[in-house]
C-alpha cells in the first residue's frame, strides 16, 4: 500500500514515473540515439508515437508516412524503432 499509482484506462504509472515532458523527452532521445532528422520531424514522430496509445479519444488522427528520395537513409531503422515504442505496432508496406 506504500505505492501510489495514478490509472488513465488501462495505463497505470507507478510512484517512478516521470511527467509527460521528460516521458516525450527520452522518447526523442532514444530515437536521436539511432536516427537522424530534423528536430521537427523528431518532435512530429514523438508525438505520433504518443498519440497511438491515445488515438481512440480523437475524432482524427494522422497517419506517419515515412519516405525519402535517398535509399539507405535511415527509413527502416525508424521504423524498427517505432515497433518498439508505438501501441500495437502494425507494419505494412507498399
Amino acid at each position: 500500500m506504500g505505492t501510489s499509482t495514478h490509472t488513465a484506462g488501462d495505463l497505470v504509472l507507478g510512484e517512478g514515473a516521470g511527467t509527460g515532458a521528460a516521458i516525450l523527452d527520452d522518447v526523442e532521445t532514444f530515437f536521436r540515439r539511432f536516427v537522424v532528422m530534423t528536430d521537427a520531424q523528431f518532435t512530429a514522430v514523438t508525438l505520433w508515437c504518443v498519440h497511438t496509445y491515445l488515438f481512440t479519444l480523437a475524432i482524427w488522427t494522422p497517419y506517419l508516412a515515412i519516405t525519402s528520395v535517398a535509399k539507405r537513409c535511415g527509413k527502416s531503422r525508424l521504423l524498427e524503432l517505432l515497433c518498439y515504442l508505438v501501441f500495437k505496432p502494425w507494419y505494412t508496406s507498399s
